[in-house]
């Protein structure tokens, strides 16, 4: 998944959005300049021969909040296979962006 904040108004908002298989963001209502955003696998958990990357960004101005879903599961694998989650945050000169993991 890939997810990025821009500034608009004085306001953040989504910049780009890509989402595939079960990795995705949620984006709750707020009336705060802040996007927010939940990240949510849908599968349930992670498995042998699982990738779950995320890509964020903010952007110039931009402040982004994500954070993720309550715990994610880590389910038994066969011998050999491994689960792949990767987690990439970049930050523009000027934004702000806070990541609030949950444990897994």
């Amino acid at each position: 998944m890939e997810v990025s904040s821009r500034l608009r108004g004085g306001v953040s908002r989504i910049g780009d959005l890509h989402q595939s298989g079960s990795y995705k963001a949620l984006f709750p209502r707020s009336n705060s300049p802040t996007l927010q955003a939940v990240v949510l696998n849908t599968a349930g958990g992670v498995t042998g021969g699982d990738r779950l990357h995320l890509s964020a960004r903010a952007e110039t101005g931009s402040h982004l909040v994500l954070t993720t879903q309550a715990a994610e599961r880590i389910y038994r694998a066969q011998p050999g296979e491994v689960g792949d989650l990767r987690t990439s945050l970049s930050v523009a000169p000027g934004a702000r962006l806070d990541w609030l993991p949950q444990e897994t």
